[in-house]
């Protein structure tokens, strides 16, 4: 009995599977759904940090009604799969139909995803394909501008198998993502060993009045960076930031001098185990030296060696070597001067880039007004006097907004408001070198190369004097950078001239 029952129940259980798969006689409408091919974009792409790339897609669909924005979301992002932050994986890019964009990528590999949404469906298309991020820069002009108060980073990027240079403006908007703070003092290229890994670094300090930047660009990519907070040993305040930066030594051997915001003047030296924080701006004895706003690095050495000038005791002061304090330097003929009680204000106070290095220093009476030119070689802890001269108070040489040294001549170089003027010290006469009329001029100087001192284009550009100016009616984008030729004697001629930036503030070369 149960045998039949069994038998049955499969029989029925046949039955009904027979009857589920009958062909469906009913009255139906079908209809197909819409599709949309993707071509147009291309398997792999390799692009440039800050560099242009377009992409126009063509779509193959059966869509009647447009593929644009009216009807449809687009969306390119790149993702960075080595990301260790999910935050940082997703890059977006753009939200337009094609791509057209200055890639802001830093070196890398990337998945480059495409999407576009139906607005009306939430029907979703996604095309990939895979990036590969190389960067064009490598050595050029760093310039610091000055933009509605805040600070702009442009590059003039040597090219040499084009135009002697690639223009990049706003550098940091394409190629990290390190948003400047606060008005430019200074950017500064140089050397150095990173304090955290002992890595050769090649290093870009940007400084504004609000902080400053150290960025490790020894691979030529802009996004590793971090404040300079985190490389001092010592409790910093608000705001805290590099007044001047200078770098001396070698590639192997770099040492860096700073002038904080705290009035602290202090010293790197990885190899040394000498980090930035202490004070050396003082003697043995004593609170720290309250100092003028000029630092001399000695050029002629590989040894640290710096002068600064003590303003409230009015003497000259000199860090050497691996010293972690200041000494007072001696003269060898006392009986013309004597450095450490010079009695005056310090007008300028530089290293001079000619043949003999020599330093030279700018000195006021503050009794009589007599302005004195004072240049000497070091040797240790002493000063050689080569001349200790009146200078003839003419064109507001007292006054200038900024000085530099002629390299070549050793000619004194000055400018006051849209002028520039040249002191010859040898021959006591002063010259008018150029007349700008209704520019204003934001720098002078002529460039000190670290590590490419014997290359036929760096000697080249640091023989040239550099004059920055710009129209105080329209200061964000009248800024030019001009090179001048300053022959023994007759006119300075122009070489090469770059204009549209803004009011610059500060330049650097990266070698």
């Amino acid at each position: 009995m149960k045998n039949i029952r069994y038998l049955l129940f499969l029989i029925t259980l046949w039955i009904v599977v027979l009857s589920s798969c009958r062909k469906d006689l009913g009255n139906y409408n079908y209809t197909s759904l819409d599709t949309i091919g993707i071509r147009g974009i291309e398997k792999a792409y390799s692009g440039a940090t800050g560099k242009n790339l377009t992409i126009s897609p063509v779509f193959i669909t059966s869509f009647s009604k447009a593929i644009d924005s009216t009807n449809f979301t687009f969306e390119w992002f790149a993702y960075n799969w080595q990301a260790t932050v999910n935050a940082d994986k997703k890059i977006p890019l753009a939200t337009t139909k094609d791509l057209n964009i200055n890639l802001p990528l830093p070196t890398g590999s990337y998945v480059l995803y495409y999407r576009l949404v139906d607005k009306s469906t939430g029907e979703r298309w996604q095309y990939t394909c895979n990036l590969t991020m190389t960067s064009e820069l490598g050595n050029g002009w760093l310039i610091l501008n000055e933009i509605d108060g805040g600070s702009r980073l442009d590059m003039l990027n040597y090219k040499a198998d084009t135009l002697p240079f690639d223009r990049y403006t706003d550098l940091l908007s394409t190629t990290s993502d390190l948003k400047l703070e606060g008005k430019p003092i200074q950017v500064y290229y140089t050397p150095n060993k990173d304090i955290f890994s002992n890595n050769d670094n090649n290093r870009v300090y940007i400084s504004t009045d609000l902080a400053t930047y150290s960025i490790n660009n020894h691979t030529r990519n802009w996004s590793d960076y971090r404040n300079l907070k985190t490389e001092v040993l010592r409790s910093t305040g608000a705001k805290y930031h590099a007044n001047r930066i200078v770098g001396m030594g070698s590639s192997s051997t770099p040492q860096t001098y700073v002038v904080d915001s705290e009035g602290i003047l202090m010293f790197e030296y990885k190899q040394q185990a000498i980090l930035y924080g202490p004070p050396i701006n003082r003697l043995n004895s004593g609170s720290n030296i309250n100092m003028a706003p000029f630092l001399a690095c000695y050029d002629g050495n590989r040894d640290a060696y710096t002068v600064y000038y003590d303003k409230d005791s009015r003497r000259f002061v000199l860090h050497m070597g691996t010293n972690r304090v200041s000494v007072i330097p001696t003269s060898t003929d006392a009986t013309i001067v004597n450095p450490a009680n010079m009695g005056q204000d310090l007008l300028y106070l530089e290293c001079a880039l000619t043949s003999t290095k020599q330093f030279y220093a700018l000195l006021k009476n503050p009794t009589t007004q007599k302005l004195m030119l004072y240049r000497f070689v070091p040797s240790s802890s002493k000063f050689t006097p080569l001349g200790y001269d009146e200078v003839e108070n003419l064109n507001q040489i007292d006054q200038a907004d900024f000085y530099a040294i002629d390299p070549t001549y050793g000619y004194l170089i000055y400018a006051v408001g849209s002028k520039v003027y040249q002191y010859d010290p040898f021959n006591k006469v002063h010259k008018q070198l150029l007349d700008l009329g209704n520019r204003k001029i934001s720098l002078i100087k002529y460039q000190r190369f670290i590590q490419n001192r014997t290359s036929a284009r760096y000697k080249n550009y640091a023989a040239k004097l550099m004059v920055c100016s710009y129209d105080e009616t329209i200061p964000n984008t009248s800024g030019k950078m001009e090179f001048y030729q300053i022959p023994l004697s007759g006119t300075a001629s122009l070489s090469s001239s770059f204009d549209g930036f803004g009011k610059i503030a500060s330049v650097t070369y990266r070698e």
